[in-house]
């Protein structure tokens, strides 16, 4: 699940590393 949240993170603030960060945080 974090792996998803991650990259739905990462979608929206196409920023990688913040939103793998708080994918794998949340």
């Amino acid at each position: 699940m974090g792996k998803t949240i991650g990259i739905i993170g990462n979608n929206a603030s196409a920023n990688w590393a913040t939103g793998g960060a708080a994918g794998w945080n949340k």
